[in-house]
């Protein structure tokens, strides 16, 4: 019983075999398309490096700017970041993970250097009394 539901079901995931086992051996596909055959691979590139790019740009979140920067320099520095994402983006992993480990040391330094205060607060209000 077990079988014939398991040869039932594979039955349907099994793909049909190829009828045409010349064209498979001797057809060899063309390295560059043209367009009007249909889409060619300069579209194909095309919106494949358009789509990349596009992803790039909105996924980087650059630091606040300095003060002085003008908007020109933004741009460029935004336009640095994405070639860096595109050629390296572990580079990017990186500096983000290095910014996150920095800010995560600055923050417990922030919260020792309040305890800190709060025990010296508490300590001169029992001495007042």
């Amino acid at each position: 019983m077990v079988s014939v539901l398991s040869l039932c079901l594979l039955s349907s995931v099994v793909a049909t075999p190829v009828q045409n086992l010349t064209a498979l051996n001797t057809a060899i596909a063309p390295l560059w398309v043209p367009e009007p055959q249909g889409r060619g691979t300069w579209s194909l590139l095309y919106s494949c490096v358009f789509t990349l790019i596009i992803c790039v740009w909105t996924s980087i979140h650059l630091n606040v700017p300095p003060p002085g920067e003008t908007q020109r320099a933004h741009w460029f520095r935004k336009l640095k970041w994405l070639m860096i994402a595109l050629f390296a983006p572990e580079v990017v992993v990186y500096t983000a993970f290095q910014q996150w480990f920095a800010a995560k040391m600055f923050l417990r330094k922030l919260n020792k250097i309040t305890a800190e205060k709060e025990d010296v607060s508490k300590s001169s209000e029992v001495s007042s009394y």
